[in-house]
Formats: C-alpha cells, structure tokens, sequence
C-alpha cells in the first residue's frame, strides 16, 4: 500500500464498554491486567475494541446492523474520488482504514507487545461483493513507524473470492508481534483508476489467535 506511511492520522475509539473507566484503557493494557493465559485476542465483534485510523475518506459503518441483527462493519467504495490524508490530495487508486492499537489519537505512535501471547494468525470473517478490475485487500499487523514497510503479512481478493455468505478466514502472522500499532488494514485498490466499479463488504469476528 503505497503512501500509507504518509497517513494524518485521524483516530475514533468506539469505546469496548459501558463502564466509564474502561473507556480510559487502552485494549492492550487491560488486556495485561486481567489476563495469564489469552488464547485469543477480539479486534472486533460487534463492536470496535480498538481505535481507528483513516488512510482515506472512507465510507465505513463500524455499527452496522444486518438482518438477524448482528452488527459488523460495512466498508464500500464506488471508485468515486476519496481524500488522502497523506498527500492532502484526491486520489481513486485505493481507499481504506485500519484498526490501531491505543485508546485514542495520543496513542497513535505507540508502540505495544503482542509477542509474549504467541499468536500465529487472524481470522476474521468476510461476505459482500465486488465487480471487475476492483480487489480487496486485509493485511496483517505492522508497527506504526512505517506501516508501508512492514506490510507483508495480508490477503488479497477479487470478484470470484467474496460471496454474500459468510466465511472465516485466516491470515498467518509471519512479521514480529513485539512492536505493533496497527493490528489490520482493511484496503480497496483499483490501480487501473476504472471507472463502474464497486466494493461492499461486511467485517466480522477480527481477532487474533494462537
């Protein structure tokens, strides 16, 4: 993902809990506190246990609500142009987010250590649809240094790849847990710059496991 690491960081926490004094953790640290022996870490299901950071304008719903009620996160795009907040520029090349480690913006160069918990993958379920010359692309943790750099763990998916029925996948984690910030970057790409495209795809059950 080119120019990611130019990103103005614009970060929302979708707070993880009714509990006023929870909304002050940051999802790492309590993490720490409370638990010995964490066999998998929730990004997010049915709500953001996180904050996030925009690449672009994006048109996200973090509290969608499908019809059984279950709420995930809508993520769609048309092609049409959408503000880079590196450049400050409009760009129809890609659009995305991402979800970062910290309670909020001053955390957004904070560096944390998922090492000590041995996690070997995310799963995370997707549906939705895209048309031609559009692709979807999830990639894997990366600390908040250089995010470009460190993108080499991720999958990428085309029209054939996403149905509008659920299913789990998994992305293996090869790159060093030890300095994370941001845990996933959910990223559409038309490099071509085509014209009639579209993407939507709904997000479900991020989380790391072992």
């Amino acid at each position: 993902m080119k120019k990611i690491y130019f990103l103005f960081i614009a970060i929302i926490l979708y707070a993880c809990s009714d509990k006023p004094q929870d909304r002050l953790l940051s999802p790492v640290e309590e993490m720490k506190t409370v638990a010995t022996n964490v066999d998998e870490f929730i990004v997010y299901d049915n709500e953001i246990k996180s904050g996030i950071l925009f690449y672009t304008s994006a048109n996200v719903d973090f509290n969608y609500a499908d019809s059984s009620q279950n709420k995930c996160i809508k993520f769609s795009w048309d092609g049409s142009p959408v503000q880079n907040y590196g450049n400050n520029q409009l760009q129809t090349d890609w659009c995305g987010f991402g979800l970062i480690v910290g309670k909020d913006w001053t955390e957004s160069n904070k560096i944390h250590n998922l090492a000590y918990y041995g996690f070997k993958k995310i799963k995370f379920k997707l549906r939705g649809f895209l048309t031609n010359n559009i692709k979807f692309k999830v990639s894997g943790p990366k600390g908040s240094d250089d995010p470009q750099d460190k993108d080499i763990d991720y999958k990428e998916f085309s029209t054939t790849d996403i149905t509008d029925t659920w299913k789990e996948y998994e992305l293996n984690i090869t790159n060093n847990l030890d300095n994370i910030n941001i845990y996933i970057s959910f990223v559409f790409s038309n490099p071509g710059n085509f014209k009639n495209i579209k993407g939507e795809i709904y997000i479900d059950e991020v989380k790391f496991s072992k």
